[in-house]
């Protein structure tokens, strides 16, 4: 949605920051949850391939 130039509606430099900020913010939490979520998914690939407690002596 455009605002007008001027008056109650007009974007300040601050305001920028702000959500420059917030944007940062989700990206920093989306990078580290797909982390966690890769650091997962490897740690449950490394115990489908060690199985700990099979008897098979695979």
């Amino acid at each position: 949605m455009l605002r007008p130039a001027g008056g109650a509606g007009a974007r300040t430099a601050a305001d920028d920051a702000a959500d420059d900020g917030k944007a940062r913010s989700a990206a920093a939490r989306l990078s580290m949850l797909t982390g966690a979520f890769n650091l997962l998914w490897a740690v449950v690939v490394v115990l489908m391939i060690v199985r700990p407690g099979s008897t098979t002596g695979a």
